[in-house]
Parts: C-alpha cells; sequence; structure tokens
C-alpha cells in the first residue's frame, strides 16, 4: 500500500470516528426534541427522604405492601409521586401536588368505561318530538337531585382492559392512584383506605 492510500484510509477512520461519537444517546435527565434540540427532563427520581422532607408527608407502608420508585415531576404544579405494590401484586402508582382545587395529575390517557363522574360518562336521552317532554322531565329531576347529592370521597374511572385511576382533593392536596393493569374498584376502595395510614403528615 503506498502512502497516499495509507493517509486516506487514516483520514476515512477519523471521519468515521468523529460521526460516531455524535450518534451517541442523550445526556442522563434530558430528552430530545423532533428537530435534535436536548431539554430537560421533568421527571427525576428522588430518595424517600426528599420526598418526605418536600410534601411533609411521612410514609410507612403496612404489611403486605412493597415501595417502588419515588420522583418528582418539575411541572405547574410541581408533582410527586411513589410507587406501591399491593399484596396482591398490582402496581400502583400514587401521586399529589399542592393545588387550589382538584387537578388531573395520573398522567392517564384511556377511554373510559365506567366512572363516577357525569361530566366524563352520562347517559344522554335524544330528544325526539315524542320523547322530549319526558327527558326534559328526567334531566329536570336529575338536576335537582344531583344538587343534594354530596361530591363523592373520590371520582373513580376504570377500563375493561384493567386500567384505572381514582383522584381526590383534600387540604389543599389533589392526589390519584392508578394502575395500568389489574386495577379493580375493590383494589381502589382498599388502597384509598389504608393510604390515609400509610401517607400522613
Amino acid at each position: 500500500m503506498n502512502k497516499s492510500r495509507i493517509i486516506g484510509v487514516l483520514v476515512l477512520a477519523m471521519i468515521l470516528a468523529m460521526v460516531l461519537a455524535g450518534c451517541g444517546e442523550a445526556k442522563s435527565g434530558t430528552e430530545k426534541t423532533g428537530n435534535g434540540a436536548e431539554v430537560p427532563n421533568p421527571m427525576a427520581q428522588i430518595s424517600l427522604s426528599q420526598f418526605q422532607a418536600d410534601t411533609g408527608f411521612q410514609v410507612d407502608l403496612y404489611d403486605g405492601y412493597e415501595m417502588g420508585d419515588t420522583y418528582k415531576i418539575n411541572t405547574d404544579p410541581i408533582i410527586y409521586g411513589i410507587g406501591i405494590t399491593d399484596e396482591d401484586g398490582v402496581e400502583y402508582d400514587v401521586r399529589l401536588a399542592k393545588t387550589a382545587n382538584l387537578v388531573e395529575i395520573s398522567g392517564m390517557n384511556y377511554q373510559w368505561t365506567y366512572t363516577n363522574d357525569e361530566e366524563v360518562i352520562g347517559d344522554e336521552e335524544e330528544d325526539t318530538e315524542e320523547g322530549s317532554e319526558t327527558a326534559e322531565t328526567a334531566k329536570e329531576a336529575e338536576e335537582a337531585e344531583s344538587e343534594e347529592a354530596e361530591v363523592p370521597d373520590y371520582y373513580f374511572y376504570f377500563t375493561e382492559e384493567g386500567q384505572g385511576m381514582i383522584t381526590w382533593y383534600e387540604d389543599h392536596y389533589s392526589w390519584s392512584v392508578s394502575a395500568t393493569e389489574n386495577a379493580t374498584k375493590e383494589g381502589m376502595d382498599r388502597m384509598y383506605d389504608d393510604l390515609y395510614g400509610m401517607i400522613s403528615y
């Protein structure tokens, strides 16, 4: 191999090395946008002690429950989360955020099959010429009953495929408990009741 060919091979090797160096993954704690720019990842794992110091809540799980990751999402409002697995092996994502009213913080985006939130799923009567008076009377009765009814302890949302979420507002905090599989109303009821003993001031 002559000298010029050796120099050419070396130049190609250097170019290849530079290209490969530029193809690395984004740095930890960043995400790439569509145009290749890096932006900070708003979610970061934190220690349990930091979770407790930031939120003011103490975590002491009952027997049968296991703790997962604790994390913080630097959004507005700031969301704190903790993973909890129950005795049946269902993995829950528990989130809380200090808010002025109930805010959706679960991050769950599903077509819910059943819920107690009338704004999400409701039975709508079609207004026909024959049935318009009946529909209007039923609507008035429903509105009157709704005004008298108490606000539920929490709002629940479930799919037939096993995703579920409950959310409520108490003492200036929005809360949510969600599961991406094996969620049941009974399991969520138990989590809701037990959380008051496991996560408290």
